[in-house]
């Protein structure tokens, strides 16, 4: 109950602090305009670039990765549904499982995972395509064995962050930084942090990118993460693709990420 406490006070301070500024809008969202590319680990809570109350976004996730242990894999999968309930406030929640995969398997049970998550918009510059928004996300449910634990996105209960996008032309650059707070860090400084640059595949594909992504989480034993990322689709479907590479104290540990994104209305 004291760690439910915790992660309600963070969901709640979200709003708290967000109320301090007001959301800067330069112009209205541009018709017809595809939606600004987005990495698949340092997803931000809602789009970055939505402009109107409603906005539904469903994501079904498949990850399998090689732990430090050469015998011992780990493969997840996780439903999560986005909501923007006005034009600042987004909401979001995530159910997940995790099971362990090769000749040691046995040592990774099924593990359930459930995450709710808050965001608001701080700024929304359209005619420059800039964006700003403050999150912040509590696990009610997390798992419990380090090796799944240490592919998850935090290790942390939970989290606050800003996350940041600004499109030129067919670039786009994301960053996000932030803090996790209510669990066991495995470095001094849980720090957060994400660095994404993309370039969009159009008019070769309705909706499409490709680009580079590097996260950072300085709770986890090994922080950094890189991956290599393409999605393509159109409207309402989109796929990505990742190909996550794990910097551990013993070498890389592979592994990749597959997601469906469904876009109703």
């Amino acid at each position: 109950m004291r760690h439910l406490r915790h992660s309600g006070l963070s969901i709640l301070g979200l709003f708290a602090v967000a109320q301090l500024g007001l959301p800067a809008r330069a112009d209205e969202g541009q018709q017809g305009k595809t939606p600004m590319p987005e990495p698949l680990i340092g997803e931000s809570i809602t789009d970055l670039d939505r402009s109107e109350a409603g906005e539904l976004e469903i994501d079904f996730t498949v990850v399998a990765r090689r732990t430090r242990l050469p015998t011992l894999s780990v493969g997840s999968g996780a439903i999560e549904l986005e909501w923007g309930v006005t034009r600042d406030l987004g909401l979001a929640v995530e159910v997940g499982i995790s099971k362990g995969l090769g000749p040691d398997s046995a040592l990774v049970s099924f593990e359930p995972g459930l995450r709710v998550a808050a965001a608001w918009a701080l700024i929304h510059d359209f005619a420059r395509d800039i964006h700003l928004q403050l999150e912040s996300s509590a696990r009610v449910l997390t798992e419990k064995n380090e090796e799944l634990i240490e592919s998850e996105d935090s290790p942390m209960r939970a989290s606050v962050d800003l996350r940041g996008g600004v499109r030129q032309g067919r670039w786009t650059l994301r960053s996000g930084i932030g803090v996790g707070f209510g669990g066991h860090s495995r470095h001094a400084l849980p720090i957060r942090a994400n660095l994404a640059v993309f370039n969009e595949l159009r008019p070769s594909a309705p909706i499409g990118f490709v680009g580079l992504e590097v996260d950072g989480d300085w709770g986890r034993r090994s922080p950094v993460i890189l991956a290599p990322t393409l999605v393509f689709g159109s409207h309402p479907f989109r796929l990505g693709f990742a190909i996550l590479t794990a910097i551990t104290d013993v070498g890389p540990s592979p592994g990749i990420l597959v997601r469906l994104i469904y876009e109703p209305g």
